[in-house]
């Protein structure tokens, strides 16, 4: 398995990673310690999909909007992000996170900034939660 600081390491605008599993035991991560609220809330995202666009991610203390989830596939995927605080040249900056669950119930969390999309990051996301 790589680690959490390896994938942050090997990817220029990740900011973040970490895993974790049904049981809300941390497996890795570069956040340091993460709250066992915030793991339940991320399990919570792909249990009822109204319920998850309505709360959206939380992680340590920072909110984001949910864009898409995609709850009945595997691996399960959740993705959004955080609202833009400030205009940087022109272009609002949001930092975004994803959700994936594998098939063993195990989950992925990474955040990533901009200029990285959803579709650079997604498949790299799922090649990790894909060898928990």
């Amino acid at each position: 398995m790589q680690s959490a600081k390896d994938l942050v390491a090997n990817n220029e605008n990740f900011s973040g990673a970490l895993a974790f599993d049904e049981n809300l035991n941390l497996l890795d991560s570069t956040y340091g310690s993460v709250s066992q609220e915030d793991l339940q809330k991320f399990i919570k995202i792909f249990q009822n999909d109204d319920d998850a666009f309505s709360s959206g991610f939380v992680l340590n203390g920072n909110s984001y909007e949910l864009h898409r989830i995609y709850s009945n596939q595997t691996p399960a995927l959740a993705y959004g992000r955080k609202v833009p605080e400030a205009l940087n040249d022109g272009i609002l900056y949001g930092e975004g996170i994803g959700l994936a669950r594998n098939q063993n119930n195990r989950y992925a969390v990474i955040t990533f900034d901009y200029p990285c999309t959803t579709t650079r990051a997604i498949p790299v996301l799922i090649n990790y939660v894909e060898k928990l």
